[in-house]
C-alpha cells in the first residue's frame, strides 16, 4: 500500500516570502528609529530578497556598510 504524504521537506513559499518580508519591514523599522534613510539601491536589493534573488547577507550588508558597531 502506497501512501501519498505531503513532502514536509518542500519548502512553502508562501511562508518564506512572508518570513522574508518580515525580516525586511523589522531592518527598515529599526533603519527609521536609528533616524537612518536607506539608499534607494538597498531599497531594490531588500526587495530582490523578499522575492528571493538574493541571500540574505547580499540584501542586508548595504545598511550596514559603514556603521561601527563596536559600542
Amino acid at each position: 500500500m502506497k501512501m501519498n504524504l505531503p513532502n514536509s521537506a518542500a519548502p512553502n513559499t508562501d511562508l518564506a516570502l512572508a518570513a522574508r518580508r518580515r525580516e525586511v519591514e523589522n531592518a527598515l523599522l529599526t533603519q527609521a528609529l536609528c533616524g537612518r534613510r536607506p539608499s534607494p539601491a538597498v531599497l531594490a536589493q531588500l526587495r530582490r530578497y523578499e522575492n528571493g534573488e538574493l541571500s540574505r547577507e547580499e540584501a542586508f550588508a548595504g545598511l550596514y556598510q559603514g556603521h561601527d558597531t563596536s559600542e
